[in-house]
């Protein structure tokens, strides 16, 4: 019996063959599935041009001729010798002999360079694993950022928006213009940018590196990043950022110091002084922020105000400070207005709209004309009204970075005295930064008390007040004195309370920023 079997297949293979002869291309559907080995995709390089054609044999016609050094996609392999690669290439599905062919490497830099971003060059699949039969996980976007992980034969692991898989190397590229920075405090990642209308995607804490995708927003307020896989929009007022990947300390620009110059541990007045820089020094400036400057001196590597520095040149430099190009957004906001005249003298000759105006256009002048960090926007520069979400809206419309809310005080006996309001610590408080609005009103009251020394302080409070407790920015509320009371109106109208208010936000925006 199982000589007769041997006959048979004998007979049979014989035929084939015999029939192959005259007939080609009959046989081949069933011929080629006989002879697969395997259907794993691969990238490929031509050593030679080389012939793609129709079925896996010398014979077969040609479709193209691929030229030397192109990039193939291997599909499967045929043959009993394993000597053919059905491949695709420029959306053509054909045959190659594997004789001309070799393995496409990894790029060593895409291999090593853990967590480096990768643009994605068309709308891609993002698969379970690394295989075209692996599951779909989710279609990424054209020019989309991807985090890098790892390589897997023609594969990479990546994560987007928080979800890692593997997508094909060869539809994805190496970001160009990638940066990284860094957070100067606790600060979230968001869907869009908007601190009010967007979701928090993350948190994360200070001094953290995050990955530079770009600037967004009409002035470049908010940056696009990457974390931990994550893409979303951050304020730009929040990071410092570094220079690109791969820039030597050797690119890094030299600077003067125009003053002697503490060189601190943290971009913030109250960072440690780990040396005083002398005036006329050259440093060598890392990364830049609005008021702050990463600098090395002396193999150190620490902090320095912006304004006591200036590019090199060869000259002398001029000593008066240097403005930065973004400057911080101060914005004042003059209570009541327009139909709302707020508190009233008994004799009604005297409102509080015209009074918070008035010295809202006073601090404003004082700071324009004096301190030049800064750029001054008001909430109203008339007699008009404005809701309270509407003032609170145009700190984020403003990209400000300080909201001053000028207030006049009244009660029903006699009373005298300026005080600041806060944000408390209740569940009324929606302002992510209220632990910098008690500083900022901190310092705005001890600077008036402090210059208007005989005006009675009557401290700083918590309540909760609206544009304070539900502003995005730092802010607070300053009662400027008691309506009813003329002594207090005469300190208003005085100009230390101006100047004082006015050193305090700078005194603020310093150490906060």
């Amino acid at each position: 019996m199982k000589s007769k079997h041997k006959f048979r297949i004998s007979l049979v293979i014989s035929l084939a063959l015999l029939t192959s002869f005259f007939y080609p291309f009959k046989l081949l559907t069933s011929v080629n599935v006989l002879n697969v080995v395997h259907a794993e995709e691969s990238l490929f390089i031509t050593t030679e041009n080389l012939n793609l054609r129709s079925s896996f044999s010398s014979k077969s016609k040609v479709l193209l001729t691929i030229p030397k050094g192109k990039t193939i996609k291997k599909i499967g392999v045929y043959g009993e010798d394993k000597s053919w690669f059905k491949v695709s290439f420029n959306s053509k599905i054909g045959y190659v002999s594997t004789k001309y062919v070799t393995p496409k490497p990894i790029p060593k830099n895409s291999v090593s360079s853990i967590n480096t971003i990768y643009k994605t060059k068309t709308s891609l699949n993002l698969r379970k694993g690394p295989s075209v039969k692996s599951p779909v996980l989710m279609t990424i976007p054209k020019s989309s950022p991807l985090m890098y992980h790892a390589a897997s034969g023609p594969w990479y692991k990546v994560s987007y928006n928080g979800t890692q898989g593997y997508v094909a190397s060869q539809y994805v590229t190496i970001s160009p213009s990638a940066m990284k920075s860094r957070s100067k405090q606790t600060t979230e990642i968001r869907s869009s940018m908007s601190l009010v209308n967007s979701k928090v995607l993350i948190t994360i804490p200070a001094s953290t590196e995050v990955t530079v995708l770009g600037k967004s927003g009409t002035t470049g307020s908010w940056l696009k990043v990457m974390y931990n896989g994550i893409t979303g929009f951050t304020p730009a007022r929040h990071y410092i950022v570094q220079v690109a990947p791969g820039d030597s300390l050797s690119t890094y620009p030299t600077y003067i110091t125009i003053e002697n110059l503490n060189l601190r541990n943290q971009a913030s007045r109250y960072g440690s002084i780990l040396t005083t820089i002398p005036s006329g020094t050259s440093i060598s400036v890392i990364s830049k922020s609005a008021s702050w400057y990463k600098v090395r001196y002396n193999n150190q590597v620490g902090y320095v105000s912006s304004g006591f520095v200036q590019p090199f040149t060869g000259k002398t430099p001029i000593k008066s400070p240097v403005i930065p190009a973004n400057k911080h957004v101060i914005l004042i906001d003059a209570g009541h207005g327009g139909g709302d005249a707020g508190a009233v003298t008994s004799n009604g000759t005297v409102q509080e709209k015209v009074l918070t105006l008035n010295i809202a256009n006073r601090v404003a002048d004082e700071l324009k004309k004096n301190y030049e960090l800064y750029e001054v926007k008001l909430t109203r520069s008339n007699d008009r009204y404005l809701s309270l979400v509407e003032r609170t809206n145009l700190s984020e419309r403003l990209d400000a970075d300080a909201f001053i809310s000028v207030h006049i005080n009244s009660s029903p006996s006699f009373a005298t005295g300026h005080e600041a309001l806060v944000p408390t610590s209740s569940a009324y408080t929606t302002n992510p930064y209220a632990n910098a609005s008690r500083r900022l009103g901190e310092v705005i009251n001890q600077e008036i008390a402090m210059n208007v020394p005989d005006f009675k302080n009557r401290g700083v409070k918590r309540q909760d007040v609206y544009v304070v407790g539900r502003n995005t920015v730092p802010s607070t509320l300053i009662e400027y004195g008691f309506i009813a009371n003329s002594v207090d109106r005469s300190y208003m109208s005085g100009s230390n309370m101006i100047k004082a208010t006015a050193k305090g936000i700078d005194k603020f925006m310093k150490s906060y920023y």
